[in-house]
């Protein structure tokens, strides 16, 4: 491990839907890590869409997992 790699800003996790149209429970969901500085385009392009968010997957699933079992 490189001291570049010490450097670099955090991503944030998200769970969103491939489809906004999809009904609840039968959408595809992908899991996205993204950069700070690409933060701005991707809550645009999936204004609507987002799931669930967090600073790792596991912290992201853990919240998926709490959503589902309180519907």
């Amino acid at each position: 491990m490189n001291a570049k790699s010490f450097n670099r800003p955090a991503c944030k996790v998200y769970i969103v839907t491939e489809n906004p149209c999809a009904l609840v429970g039968a959408e595809d969901l992908k899991i996205m890590q993204v950069r700070p500085d690409q933060e701005a385009a991707f809550m645009k392009e999936y204004a609507g869409r987002i799931i669930a968010t967090g600073s790792s997957i596991q912290e992201v699933l853990i919240k998926f997992s709490q959503l589902a079992n309180n519907q």
